[in-house]
């Protein structure tokens, strides 16, 4: 099992970069079923951060392969100033092998889509 950080924002080198728009990536190791990862989303408009330091709900949405759609309580991660919010998974998050997406919630205010793989283990 693994524990992995994941950041949606403007990139920088890793080990994988799978490009979701022009001002968005991913950095991405491999993610297998029942890993551990933390996912760190922000939220922006017009390439600009979100203030949220005085929001009240913190939400990480995911779809699984099926078109399932589940949310997980989310904290801020930092003060706020930057918009945005993490979610660590637990082994049973993230259980089925397939192209999932996931988005931050906060208040009434999301993020954009990410897509990202899960890989079965062996």
């Amino acid at each position: 099992m693994s524990n992995q950080i994941i950041t949606a924002g403007f990139g920088g080198p890793s080990l994988k970069t799978m490009t979701l728009s022009s001002a968005f990536n991913v950095d991405l190791g491999e993610i297998h079923t029942s890993d551990i990862h933390t996912f760190v989303l922000p939220l922006r408009h017009n390439n600009n951060e979100v203030l949220i330091s005085g929001s009240q709900t913190f939400q990480m949405l995911f779809c699984d392969p099926d078109g399932i759609t589940f949310s997980r309580v989310a904290a801020m991660e930092g003060d706020g100033t930057d918009g945005r919010i993490c979610y660590t998974t637990t082994t049973s998050d993230l259980d089925k092998v397939g192209e999932w997406s996931v988005q931050a919630k906060v208040d009434n205010d999301s993020s954009s889509i990410f897509d990202f793989n899960v890989f079965p283990n062996l």
